[in-house]
């Protein structure tokens, strides 16, 4: 969880949770000059569910680690404003909002 490196106070987030090693959940918070910015994760049952909060006024870039990028489903939130396949799986651009989405944990078998 940082800042965007050409943004300033906090306007352009990017939040990559890492899953890996032994856990099975993790999550940050940090308060910025724009407010509260949280992410998290928890893989149960080969699904990864991700949480994210960006504060009013700024936009995030959202890295979900997944396997299949076509499996990540939006379970709650005002909505991605656009979504890109990546290195790890899907790149979503989030407004202001608080969000959960879900999609096949990486390296779920089949």
């Amino acid at each position: 969880m940082t800042k965007a490196p050409q943004s300033i106070g906090y306007r352009e987030l990017l939040l990559r949770p890492l899953p890996g090693g032994h856990l099975s959940w993790a999550r940050a918070e940090q308060e910025t000059v724009r407010g509260r910015v949280a992410c998290g994760w928890s893989i149960e049952d080969g699904r990864i569910t991700v949480t994210a909060t960006v504060p009013p006024g700024s936009t995030a870039l959202l890295e979900i680690p997944t396997c299949d990028p076509d499996s990540v489903r939006e379970d709650g939130g005002p909505g991605a404003l656009g979504a890109e396949p990546s290195a790890t799986g899907v790149t979503l651009r989030l407004a202001s909002g608080r969000y959960t989405f879900s999609a096949t944990a990486p390296g779920a078998m089949f």
